[in-house]
């Protein structure tokens, strides 16, 4: 973000230098600029100073808070245990196994344990999170299917209680279109209200679960969209239903039997 980057003339014999992300330069240096301060690393006799501030990353997990980082150029730190990071636009496979053998010409014994493409390392750090995911969405179908089913059953329920009230209503003269257009009217009041609830109330939580999603927002319209039209489309049905069967009813035949 700022500074500079490592160059040939960070080597061991020069003055040590290294590269501090953000969440290090506002834990150590606040409402200060970090940039050439010096500080010490355990372990080390020298101190280094900071010639450049890098934005924060992920470093061990995916979501974990920021933490402080610190790099250091390898002519100043060496390690003998690394991982290289090749960026390609060509096929990662490919360029893999061409790596891998440009590495093996350099050093013919220079063990490789471990070969993988970026794609591969983000499955893997995302697999506990998918089953969960997937798991969720097994269950919010089935939640979904039952609260479908519960609601067409209980305003069927409603609705036919209401068979004397539509015959009486015919009886009088209510036209069979009129009649059904009047229950579903009233039921579909019903789940209007209970939908707009169950959006307030879903959206309420999708607060609190938003610091659990990556790269996705907790409100997603197109998944409101769809479960306020099933469970709309369920109440339609269980109110259309039986107010239509008990409109269809001669209402002398519906009286007498009450």
């Amino acid at each position: 973000m700022r500074g500079r980057d490592f160059n040939d003339d960070d080597r061991e014999a020069s003055l040590p230098v290294a590269i501090i992300n953000e969440a290090m330069a506002s834990r150590y240096w606040p409402n200060q600029d970090a940039m050439g301060k010096r500080f010490h690393r355990p372990g080390e006799r020298e101190y280094r100073q900071i010639v450049g501030i890098a934005k924060n990353a992920n470093y061990q997990t995916l979501g974990e808070s920021p933490r402080a980082c610190i790099y250091v150029p390898l002519e100043q730190s060496f390690s003998d245990s690394m991982v290289l990071y090749l960026r390609t636009s060509d096929d990662p496979t490919q360029v893999l196994l061409a790596a891998q053998h440009v590495i093996h010409e350099i050093d013919p014994q220079m063990p490789i344990p471990d070969a993988r493409t970026g794609r591969k390392i983000i499955d893997q750090a995302l697999w506990t999170a998918s089953m969960g995911v997937g798991m969720l969405s097994l269950f919010g179908l089935v939640a979904l299917g039952l609260a479908s089913i519960g609601l067409y059953g209980l305003l069927s329920y409603s609705v036919n209680q209401r068979q004397r009230e539509i015959s009486v209503r015919m009886a009088l003269g209510a036209r069979a279109e009129g009649v059904v257009r009047l229950v579903v009217g009233q039921g579909m009041r019903l789940a209007l209200l209970g939908a707009a609830l169950g959006v307030a109330g879903a959206l309420l939580l999708g607060r609190v679960m938003a610091g659990m999603l990556f790269g996705v927002g907790a409100q997603d319209p197109g998944t409101f969209a769809a479960v306020v039209a099933v469970l709309l489309g369920a109440a339609l049905l269980a109110c259309w239903v039986p107010a239509w069967r008990a409109a269809r009813v001669d209402p002398v035949i519906a009286l007498r039997a009450e």
